[in-house]
């Protein structure tokens, strides 16, 4: 039976939390999260006015303009990195 997100397995209660992260640690989760918060900040770091100004010239990568070339291939990267972290066991 189960109820609130809570099943009975062998006498105990196993929580929800418990049947998707078999045998991780809290250590994990955390060290994750600080991985997610150090993506997020480069993010805003690389999107961000002066190393915006240092690809904004006149010029062109592959006949794109190198302002929008960098801002695709950091947002590519980034994505990337974010599903690489997402993905990673540990």
């Amino acid at each position: 039976m189960q109820r609130h997100g809570c099943a009975r397995e062998g006498g105990r209660l196993i929580s929800l939390y418990d049947r998707v992260y078999k045998g991780a640690s809290v250590s994990d989760f955390e060290t994750k999260g600080q991985r997610f918060i150090a993506l997020c900040m480069l993010g805003m770091l690389l999107f961000n006015y002066p190393v915006l100004t240092v690809f904004n010239v006149s010029g062109t990568l592959f006949g794109v303009p190198v302002l929008y070339s960098y801002l695709f291939i950091a947002w590519a990267g980034l994505i990337a990195l974010v599903a690489y972290v997402a993905e990673s066991g540990g």
